[in-house]
């Protein structure tokens, strides 16, 4: 797979969205009839055009003629304002983005490079690694970029991204804040499970909830992103992304259609376990971090799928009752999160996962 397969834009820099036309709607409403929350959650699954939907938003209130609002139909943007080639570059004065910062190692490296002149890609930023979680100090920039005064008396706005990211400390920082927000200020939270959030901080916020994407959309939009893509596998992303553009494109890049083959040919082998497919798609998945999430999303998504046996895979599905794959899916879930934490041989862990189904199935 090339780089140049994909045809693919980062939130900050996609204003083009053909998923989100309700939630548009429903912010422009507010915005029109001065009724806009301070505070906003947009929940739903990963993938689904949240954070994008944040940033077109703050594009809009960032450039609209609040002396016009009678005017506009929707969340239209003028994409020769100069605010918006900012916002692509993360250097609006008005708009604060909070996430991840990178692992310290990986900020030291960074900083020698900028120190060194030396470019700072895309490419080299992804594959930086980030912290865990949202740690405190970065909340506190908040505090900073609104005891400022914004520029051109406009909005000052916050993307948190994602705000389950956060630990106790930080999400009590931001609780805090989005008691007493500052006039003309929008905090919007990115959130892929609300429920989890601190109900002192949901209760504080305005919801805007997005569903997952149909088939029909998500087809289109995987045909959209990626180029010269076949039917076959639209389906297959389509199948295995869980209602996710973002999801079907991270497959893509971590070439998830081949270990999906893999993982398909393998099943079918059973109980004939096929030593030189297993071994092949070890090597397949642990090229890198995102080959080896990969797997085990696709993995796990297979198994889900066997326990219905009501698919494609059929075949491999009769193999076992739905009652003991849903058994094997419970324990390879435990599994895979003890791999994780205690940080155990992935190698071995996959090749056990197989020879235990094996057993199952002789």
């Amino acid at each position: 797979m090339e780089s140049n397969d994909f045809n693919i834009v980062k939130p900050n820099q996609n204003i083009n969205l053909s998923c989100t036309q309700n939630q548009e709607e429903t912010l422009l409403n507010a915005w029109k009839n001065n009724k806009l929350s301070h505070s906003w959650i947009f929940s739903g699954i990963k993938g689904v055009g949240k954070a994008t939907l944040a940033y077109k938003f703050a594009k809009f209130l960032l450039t609209a003629d609040e002396t016009k609002k009678d005017t506009y139909t929707s969340l239209e943007i003028d994409e020769t304002n100069p605010i918006l080639k900012l916002i692509e570059k993360n250097s609006c004065p008005n708009l604060l983005t909070i996430e991840r910062d990178y692992i310290k190692t990986d900020k030291d490296k960074l900083a020698k490079m900028i120190n060194k002149g030396d470019e700072i890609t895309e490419e080299t930023t992804d594959n930086l690694k980030k912290s865990a979680v949202i740690k405190v100090d970065e909340v506190r920039k908040i505090n900073e970029f609104l005891s400022m005064t914004a520029s051109n008396n406009n909005w000052r706005i916050v993307i948190i991204d994602s705000v389950d990211d956060m630990n106790r400390s930080s999400a009590n920082s931001i609780l805090k804040i989005l008691e007493e927000p500052p006039a003309k200020t929008i905090i919007i939270l990115i959130s892929h499970n609300p429920s989890a959030l601190l109900p002192t901080i949901n209760s504080r916020c305005s919801k805007l909830h997005f569903n997952g994407l149909d088939n029909q959309t998500l087809d289109k939009l995987i045909n959209k992103a990626i180029i010269d893509i076949n039917e076959v596998d639209i389906k297959k992303l389509t199948n295995l992304a869980r209602s996710s553009i973002g999801n079907a494109l991270f497959l893509y890049k971590a070439e998830g259609l081949l270990i999906y083959d893999m993982l398909v040919e393998i099943f079918a082998s059973l109980p004939k376990l096929d030593a030189s497919a297993l071994n092949e798609l070890i090597k397949k998945s642990l090229t890198n971090d995102d080959s080896y999430n990969a797997f085990k999303f696709i993995l796990l998504n297979l198994i889900s799928q066997f326990t219905k046996n009501n698919n494609d895979l059929s075949d491999i599905a009769s193999k076992l009752t739905p009652l003991v794959w849903s058994n094997i899916y419970n324990d390879i879930v435990k599994l895979l999160n003890d791999v994780d934490n205690l940080n155990m041989d992935r190698k071995s862990t996959i090749m056990n996962i197989f020879f235990n189904i094996n057993k199952e199935i002789i």
